[in-house]
């Protein structure tokens, strides 16, 4: 039995890539921060193949005590009235892409799972856009859209319901297996309480690092809850006086040990000579050396005519 229609509030929320432009919003809420879904849609974009997406949509909904979302991951040839020439990019690749809606009402009543709801949608945020180019910079900020008031079939109530609750606990994910679905998108189109869902994930792990508290995933044979694995945090950056020495260069570091090594030689040679190698007294042959070289330079600069001597080689002497 399918209940009857309500009356709410919604806007447009589509994320996906056209013929020339990579993955980008192409419409949002009037006052939403699109950072708060691109999480879930991330989500919904794990382990994503084409022939896994096609004919089986991943519907998604995230709703807390301000507003819910709600959309499906979607092949876009699987829209209705979508035209032929949008179902592939500029190289051939079919286009997939999540489309959905926004309201402002906490907790409203759900529409069922149908894809004729997105028709519209796609006709008046995607189109317009198909054919933008890479270098057309204007129009990377996605124009706002107004919620306006939709009406649509509610999801029909389930023969059986779940025999648990939903998950949510932050730090876990209920898992649940595909026959589950109606009855998992029934019961989150009915809580009472912040709740998150995706349906039709290929493997557990797609949601145990995001922000996923329920999922459905194929071949699982009966419904289990798992914590969710924390992810390895950043290591912080030391503080100025934290950071270790300067390293210096490694011309620096083989001139120290080549006198890191001749300093342990002379060592090892003072060890065994018996003679006294102070500074203090060294032999009288190489003092006297030393003195006459400093006498032979004194005599071979008094040979010089005065007017030669210059700090500067190319000076002359002035003329008179």
């Amino acid at each position: 039995m399918v209940k009857s229609s309500k009356v709410t509030k919604w806007a447009p929320l589509v994320y996906g890539r056209t013929y020339e432009r990579d993955f980008r919003f192409l419409a949002v809420p009037a006052d939403f921060d699109e950072n708060q879904a691109l999480e879930y849609i991330h989500a919904s974009f794990s382990s994503l193949t084409n022939d896994r997406l096609r004919g089986c949509p991943r519907w998604v909904m995230f709703l807390d005590e301000q507003r819910c979302v709600i959309g499906t991951t979607c092949m876009v040839e699987e829209i209705p009235a979508v035209p032929a020439d949008q179902y592939h990019d500029r190289e051939g690749r079919p286009l997939y892409i999540f489309i959905g809606f926004v309201s402002q009402t906490p907790f409203p009543q759900m529409p069922s799972r149908e894809l004729l709801w997105f028709s519209e949608i796609y006709e008046q945020c995607v189109k317009p856009r198909f054919w933008e180019k890479p270098y057309s910079r204007e129009k990377d900020r996605p124009p706002a859209f107004p919620y306006e008031t939709r009406k649509w079939q509610l999801p029909s109530e389930p023969k059986k319901l779940l025999s648990d609750k939903l998950n949510t606990d932050e730090n876990k994910v209920g898992f649940w297996s595909e026959e589950d679905s109606e009855r998992v998108w029934y019961s989150a189109a009915h809580s009472t309480e912040a709740v998150s869902v995706c349906l039709g994930l290929s493997r557990k792990s797609d949601a145990l690092t995001g922000p996923l508290l329920n999922a459905t995933v194929h071949g699982l044979s009966a419904p289990c809850i798992e914590d969710k694995e924390v992810k390895p945090s950043r290591d912080v950056p030391p503080l100025p006086d934290q950071l270790p020495p300067h390293r210096k260069s490694r011309q620096y570091d083989y001139r120290n040990r080549r006198t890191d090594f001749w300093s342990s030689a002379v060592d090892f040679l003072k060890s065994l000579c018996p003679c006294n190698w102070s500074d203090s007294q060294r032999s009288p042959a190489r003092e006297k050396k030393k003195r006459g070289a400093g006498r032979g330079h004194q005599q071979r600069q008094s040979q010089i005519p005065a007017g030669f001597r210059s700090k500067h080689r190319d000076s002359r002497p002035e003329k008179k």
